[in-house]
């Protein structure tokens, strides 16, 4: 009770692939020490199960997966115990169907993805591949959405006021016509930068997302899209 008010914005990030759900879960701690504690780590495993056989709703009221006696509140407290750190389940996802995740070397940046598609194709290894390689994509570009029609009109307008004020002496005495070509090709630039489908893809830099994926739905004959992605940083 005595730490309820202490920050805890270190921790790790661990996911986990099982009976065709994915589950990820980010175990939050006050100091980047306790983040690499087995007992700490071991837990955070621990959730990913609870959250795979048991979903994400209401976690901290469930029977603990590993001890059934008590909830998964009380086995975070009992941890806070044992380590003498505030800690806390932070960002939990949970996904079916043609999903895919990746947690960075220092466990402290993840991503998951889930594609529309046929789940048969769930162990294609090509599939699988194109899977970790956006997840992998995602952590080191951080969209900020899947496509340019996600973004909203305020976004857009934004941009373009701020191009229009950087770009002064690039507009200056230009035809009105001329000016907003320029402005529309800046803002494609903030696009193909901002925008998941629209990126260059870090494994190719000669094809977007969008053409990895049309190439792998070639390859298996069978139609894939990004249903939605999610970008998870600890602390964040």
């Amino acid at each position: 009770d005595k730490r309820a008010d202490r920050e805890n914005n270190e921790g790790i990030i661990c996911t986990l692939s099982k009976g065709g759900k994915q589950a990820l879960v980010e175990m939050k701690c006050e100091t980047d020490f306790v983040g690499k504690n087995q007992d700490f780590k071991n837990f955070a495993n621990d959730i990913c199960e609870q959250v795979i056989a048991n979903g994400e709703k209401d976690i901290l009221k469930q029977k603990y997966i590993r001890n059934p006696a008590i909830t998964v509140e009380q086995a975070i407290q009992e941890l806070t115990l044992k380590i003498g750190e505030k800690l806390s389940i932070g960002t939990i996802k949970l996904e079916q169907g043609l999903c895919g995740s990746y947690v960075h070397h220092n466990g402290k940046q993840a991503a998951t993805i889930r594609l529309g598609g046929d789940a048969k194709f769930a162990e294609n290894s090509s599939v699988k591949e194109l899977l970790k390689g956006i997840c992998q994509h995602i952590v080191f570009t951080a969209p900020k959405c899947k496509s340019a029609s996600e973004l909203s009109p305020s976004v857009i307008e934004a941009e373009k006021a701020k191009f229009k004020e950087n770009s002064q002496e690039e507009l200056q005495g230009k035809p009105a016509n001329i000016q907003e070509k320029i402005l529309e090709s800046k803002l494609k630039k903030f696009f193909s930068e901002s925008c998941l489908l629209e990126q260059k893809y870090i494994k190719d830099d000669k094809k977007s997302i969008a053409d990895v994926v049309k190439s792998v739905s070639k390859e298996i004959n069978s139609s894939l899209s990004v249903d939605n992605f999610e970008l998870v940083i600890v602390g964040k």
